[in-house]
């Protein structure tokens, strides 16, 4: 490993750690940082596998059970009763997602995350494959 790769490396892994502290310490600054940046961690997502669980945890997503962004592990809390899958539907907004045809089956019986690809270069990083 050259020295470039490697300072990079170390650099990655500490401002991962410094923006997962933040997201815990300052949940509300961080979301306006997040609002703002998340096509840089999403890109990350697709683009850095090495890192991928840790900037996983830094996404936050919308959900059908809550109006606040939440994070992965958030959403696997929240799951009800039996269900053993991550669900989600791609629309432009929450609102959208809401009312789309496909949330039908969800009503009163799971837990779904919404995802805005339309105004992202990459992909919804729940559909990447797992990080485990």
């Amino acid at each position: 490993m050259t020295f470039s790769n490697l300072f990079r490396s170390l650099l990655t892994k500490r401002i991962i750690k410094l923006l997962d502290e933040q997201s815990k310490k300052d949940e509300e600054g961080y979301l306006t940082w997040y609002n703002a940046f998340h096509l840089f961690l999403k890109e990350g997502m697709a683009t850095d596998q090495e890192n991928a669980e840790q900037i996983l945890q830094l996404l936050r997503y919308q959900a059908n059970f809550t109006e606040k962004q939440i994070n992965i592990e958030d959403y696997l809390k929240q799951m009800k009763t039996g269900q053993n899958k991550i669900y989600y539907i791609l629309g432009p907004n929450k609102e959208a997602c809401e009312r789309s045809p496909y949330m039908e089956p969800f009503k009163g019986t799971g837990n779904v995350f919404f995802e805005q690809p339309l105004i992202s270069r990459y992909p919804c990083p729940l559909c990447l494959p797992p990080c485990r």
